[in-house]
């Protein structure tokens, strides 16, 4: 967007006199037309890269949450081994604090 931007202020220039003539107004109005054209690319661009981020924040949201899911459900289970294990244990294993 920088770069179409700096085109653009660089393409526009001041408008010429009538006096110039009529070939350096069309000139002109070309480079001008193009300039804008350039603008509204970059803008769409933008817009089109915007709209794609959605979909993509969406998906590495979903994959988060999985993976969040999935260690939970490791540490329960490892959790409900060792109260197992504990309620296994002879009570002379077991040391109170």
């Amino acid at each position: 967007m920088g770069v179409a931007l700096r085109r653009f202020a660089t393409l526009l220039e001041t408008e010429p006199d009538l006096a110039a003539g009529r070939r350096e107004a069309l000139r002109w109005a070309r480079r001008r037309d193009q300039a804008l054209g350039l603008a509204r690319l970059g803008v769409i661009g933008l817009a089109v890269l915007a709209i794609g981020q959605i979909p993509l924040f969406l998906v590495s949201v979903n994959a988060l949450d999985r993976e969040a899911s999935a260690r939970s459900s490791r540490l329960s289970q490892r959790l409900s081994q060792a109260e197992q294990l504990i309620r296994r244990a002879p009570a002379g294993q077991i040391q109170n604090p």
